[in-house]
């Protein structure tokens, strides 16, 4: 590992924007700093990985991002976020817009923080730099390190402004919100919408039959699993199909049959989650047949012949999220409202405006 305090000078190769954004797998976390958003820590890193003057590249060409992670102080406040390359190396930036330099990099992972996010997932790690890092309970210290450290004390420098690097950062997160004026830049609450919120008028609507569905959400798991919104969507769609009379599909308690899927499904991220969901309903002895969903028309259609569906959506270009869709109300106006499983709530009383506060990515129907 090693500091950098580097200029960096090239820009974005057109490979990078076609796979980085095109085909991008999803983040393990939404960003939470006001000063650098995801694309930020990812144009960052990109200038340096795949930088040929720095001996090995560690960006690979077709390679894409597979989660990026914040990384605190002591007292709770972003430092860096720390990125990882699905086929690749990675970095971590620091959080200052002024300044978003590559303070470390490396092959492959970063050993210690992959250590803590195997053992405690949902921790906060603590960054001071690349011989102090802990997680939140300050259990696990580098073996180089003698204490928790402040990054900052550290290294000072991060915290001057770098007007070359900031200025090609912001160049290229321009061209590239330009380019693919789809991806939202990311508030983390995708633009549901409560019951209670949705707007005043006439409508007509529909609603699948849902009365008695023992419904699961994703805390309910974060100590057995971690980016298990795929995980938990699957489940869902079994809690749903087994009130409608599929019985096997449960496996004892709620807990057992998320267990049973999310050995199937997996943590994420996810991109693909038919072929799972089918899979595990194929376990149980069970055809489920499902079909892609592409436009708004075909998406009412299927919740008319009451097929349930899952969409992917996108807070921003690296942190996405599947629910699921159970009706929708037709404004009179011309508003569409699809009434969604949030896998946050164990309730479908929330709603979602297709394309209104993240990008929906795909969809399928399913139904037995």
């Amino acid at each position: 590992m090693k500091i950098s305090r580097r200029s960096f000078m090239s820009g974005l190769h057109a490979t990078f924007l076609t796979t980085a954004l095109a085909s991008i797998t999803p983040s393990a976390y939404a960003m939470e700093s006001p000063g650098m958003d995801s694309l930020d820590v990812l144009v960052s890193m990109h200038y340096f990985l795949s930088a040929p003057d720095n001996g090995t590249i560690l960006w690979p060409k077709e390679s894409v991002i597979a989660e990026i992670i914040p990384l605190y102080d002591e007292f709770g406040n972003i430092v860096a976020y720390y990125g990882k390359l699905e086929n690749g190396g990675y970095a971590i930036v620091n959080n200052n817009i002024k300044n978003p330099t590559v303070i470390e990099f490396g092959e492959d992972d970063n050993p210690l923080i992959r250590k803590i996010l195997n053992e405690s997932p949902t921790t906060h790690i603590v960054y001071g730099g690349p011989f102090s890092i802990n997680d939140s309970n300050f259990s696990v210290f580098s073996s180089e390190s003698q204490g928790m450290m402040d990054l900052y004390s550290q290294y000072p420098e991060l915290q001057d402004d770098n007007e070359p690097l900031a200025s090609a950062i912001l160049e290229q997160c321009s061209e590239i919100r330009k380019r693919y004026p789809a991806f939202p830049t990311g508030d983390g609450d995708y633009g549901f919408i409560e019951w209670d919120d949705m707007p005043s008028g006439g409508y007509s609507e529909k609603r699948l039959p849902v009365s008695g569905v023992q419904w699961v959400q994703m805390n309910d798991y974060n100590d057995i699993a971690h980016d298990h919104c795929g995980a938990t969507a699957a489940t869902n769609l079994a809690m749903y199909f087994s009130n409608q009379g599929y019985f096997d599909l449960e496996k004892g308690s709620a807990r057992d049959t998320f267990i049973a899927v999310h050995n199937i499904v997996g943590n994420g991220p996810i991109f693909e989650l038919s072929e799972k969901v089918d899979k595990y309903f194929s376990s149980c002895g069970y055809n489920l047949s499902c079909s892609s969903v592409a436009v708004l028309d075909t998406l009412k259609d299927a919740l008319d012949y009451d097929h349930p569906c899952d969409l992917l959506l996108a807070d921003s270009i690296i942190a996405w999220h599947w629910i699921l869709a159970f009706g929708y109300r037709d404004y009179y106006s011309g508003d569409f409202y699809i009434q969604i499983m949030d896998e946050w709530n164990k309730n479908i009383k929330r709603f979602y405006k297709l394309n209104s506060g993240s990008a929906w990515l795909s969809a399928t129907e399913y139904w037995m």
